[in-house]
């Protein structure tokens, strides 16, 4: 159940993404270091040791999925696993 309440309020903070046609909604956990992303098409990731200024960089960038591609997304990036 803790494991759930985490997704909830994670999904709760969660800051919807204007800029972007792959993502809509983003958010962080700064005590695990834990990104938590939503794309359009429906489908939810967590990402690993994504340090902050990672989080704040997309929520900054002129496209949110660019960047995603870019810079957290892709081998020798962070480890990830799709939740839905």
């Amino acid at each position: 159940m803790g494991k759930i309440r985490d997704y909830w309020n994670l999904i709760k903070q969660a800051v919807a993404i204007e800029n972007s046609t792959a993502v809509s909604d983003v958010s962080y956990d700064s005590n695990k270091k834990v990104l938590l992303v939503k794309f359009r098409n429906g489908r939810i990731y967590e990402y690993y040791g994504v340090p902050k200024s990672e989080y704040h960089a997309i929520l900054n960038a002129p496209s949110a999925g660019r960047y995603m591609s870019l810079e957290i997304v892709g081998p020798n990036k962070y480890q990830y696993r799709e939740l839905v």
